[in-house]
């Protein structure tokens, strides 16, 4: 008989990423003997806006259950001036960490050259991964 679940692969990649989604953005519904599971995604239409210490915590949430290789948030528009305060007067990088080793990279993107701006990247001393 073939095992499916084991200790060494209960909890992959995507069965995290889904709990993730379930556990911070899902809702059961009961309709008569109808169930369903609803996940609720935070943007319909995406806005261009600072990055905010809201938007950290909510990828923060994400990294912390499924646990990716890299994590980023990108915006044209940068961080927040109270992100920026956060990050530059109390040096409080350690708040992007969501594994050991693992940070979650902040980065602007220019919307002139269609590409991220790598000398806007925190937390400082970080690296964009080469393909």
């Amino acid at each position: 008989m073939s095992v499916l679940v084991s200790e060494e692969n209960y909890l992959d990649n995507d069965l995290a990423y889904l709990l993730g989604m379930v556990l911070m953005r899902g809702a059961f519904h009961l309709e008569k003997d109808i169930r369903r599971l609803i996940i609720q995604f935070p943007y319909k239409s995406l806005e261009v806006k600072p990055i905010t210490l809201r938007d950290v915590g909510q990828i923060l949430g994400y990294s912390l259950v499924a646990k990716p290789e890299y994590a980023f948030i990108v915006s044209p528009e940068g961080i927040s001036d109270s992100l920026n305060a956060l990050f530059r007067s109390f040096g409080r990088y350690d708040i992007l960490e969501y594994a050991p080793g693992r940070k979650i990279r902040i980065v602007q993107w220019d919307l002139t050259r269609k590409e991220i701006d790598s000398r806007t990247l925190l937390p400082p001393g970080e690296f964009i991964p080469s393909k």
